[in-house]
């Protein structure tokens, strides 16, 4: 849920630890990565990412208490019981991803097409046009609007109803909604196009 409206990167939500919490945001000031540890996020930007869904705020914080290894500012959201000093591995990320994704009927193979980082792709394409470019780069992290357009580039089903709305109104006098609206003529290669 956290990654699908907010559009952060696997590595910026594993690295949430207890203090980067906010009352209805979340501070995001480093990532994780297996080969690096935690380090700054990318671009090395730091950002307050807004969450205006008080439940989602508790999940996290619930989440969070579960912590085998206690709770403290500096123990992360996203705990593994293996080992206190690091998270949530990536792989069981993607792989509760998928299992969510089976449950809802995707076949085994659809679901391995897919990846965390979707989720990314997914806020950006729903965001974009919503917020100002800069505002949405706030929020994603994405440092220019060439990017943030690459990640926004997605047509959503929101896309396709207004699509359907404009054509609609655009050309509803040209051919009026009416069941049979084709009358064909005895000899269907003398019909005429248009």
């Amino acid at each position: 849920m956290l990654a699908s409206v907010t559009g952060m990167r696997n590595g910026e939500i594993r690295a949430l630890r207890f203090q980067n919490l906010g009352p209805d945001c979340l501070y995001v000031d480093s990532s994780w990565n297996r080969v690096d540890g935690t380090k700054l996020p990318k671009n090395n930007d730091t950002r307050t990412v807004e969450i205006p869904f008080p439940d989602l705020m508790t999940a996290l914080i619930e989440i969070a208490k579960l912590n085998p290894w206690g709770v403290s500012p500096t123990s992360y959201v996203f705990w593994t019981e293996y080992r206190q000093d690091r998270p949530m591995p990536e792989y069981m990320f993607n792989r509760g991803f998928r299992k969510a994704l089976k449950a809802i009927g995707f076949s085994k193979e659809e679901a391995e097409t897919y990846t965390f980082h979707g989720w990314r792709h997914f806020y950006t394409s729903y965001m974009k046009g919503k917020l100002e470019k800069k505002l949405l780069k706030s929020q994603t992290g994405h440092r220019t609007d060439e990017m943030l357009d690459y990640y926004g580039d997605h047509e959503t089903e929101e896309d396709k109803e207004i699509i359907r709305s404009v054509t609609k109104k655009t050309f509803g006098g040209i051919l009026p909604e009416r069941q049979n609206v084709l009358i064909f003529k005895k000899d269907p290669q003398a019909q005429e196009a248009g």
